[in-house]
């Protein structure tokens, strides 16, 4: 494969000036080298063939990569973390059995599935991005502890919808940086429809006592994905 093919320093790449038209090959962070920026970039293997070796560049330095005769392979690219968040916690919500595949290998998705454990839900991880999850049918486990979002906004923000809804107090918490985020936005639209929201300064730990709610025009004063997923959610919700 290219990724076990070239080793791990910039001398060792063989036949990279040929390989396509005009990119500009630089060097990301140091210690990293050009396999694992193109494997982080396409999520795949490529095999090169028809390769002949090129001058060693230094550390840092630009390369400019022109056409090989030939280039061939595969590339597997990721499963997107939007859709995957989304997936998942409907897969959690619902009664039955979902099989997800291509499911991102990203960390916040998989604080979603984490955080749909802790409420019930039965996850499966398989291979190659392979997830089974058994749904709650609607009516979530009331969690014995805080649950942790890790450093995933997506997960906090738009599972609340899902959460206020539910008869019973969770306390949602994450990481240094997700605890600096705002989240005065999630509570305005919740708490118009009958939830009632404790913050920290407007930020997370958030504390959702949750209950019946009701229907209700909102505006965000913001373009937001991820308050109108949870709009969605708190709809879903809804007898």
């Amino acid at each position: 494969s290219f990724h076990e093919g070239i080793g791990s320093r910039y001398d060792e790449i063989s036949g990279l000036d040929r390989a396509v038209p005009k990119w500009n090959v630089c060097k990301r962070v140091a210690g990293f080298h050009l396999a694992i920026g193109l494997s982080e970039k396409f999520g795949g293997e490529i095999a090169l063939s028809s390769m002949k070796s090129s001058a060693a560049a230094s550390p840092g330095s630009t390369r400019v990569v022109t056409p090989a005769r030939n280039v061939m392979g595969s590339l597997r690219l990721p499963g997107d973390k939007s859709i995957s968040h989304r997936y998942a916690m409907l897969a959690g919500f619902a009664e039955g059995t979902s099989h997800l595949t291509n499911f991102s290998s990203g960390a916040d998705p998989h604080s979603t599935l984490a955080f749909m454990e802790q409420l019930g839900a039965q996850v499966e991880r398989g291979e190659n991005g392979a997830i089974t999850i058994g749904g709650c049918a609607g009516t979530f486990r009331e969690p014995q502890a805080a649950l942790d979002c890790g450093n995933s906004g997506s997960t906090m923000r738009m599972l609340a919808g899902l959460l206020a809804a539910q008869p019973f107090r969770s306390t949602l918490v994450g990481d240094a940086s997700l605890s600096r985020r705002p989240m005065e936005r999630i509570r305005t639209p919740l708490t118009a429809m009958g939830a009632r929201l404790d913050l920290t300064e407007g930020h997370a730990p958030v504390t959702i006592h949750g209950g019946p709610l009701r229907g209700l025009d909102y505006q965000t004063p913001i373009a937001s994905a991820q308050a109108e997923a949870q709009a969605a959610f708190c709809a879903l919700c809804r007898p």
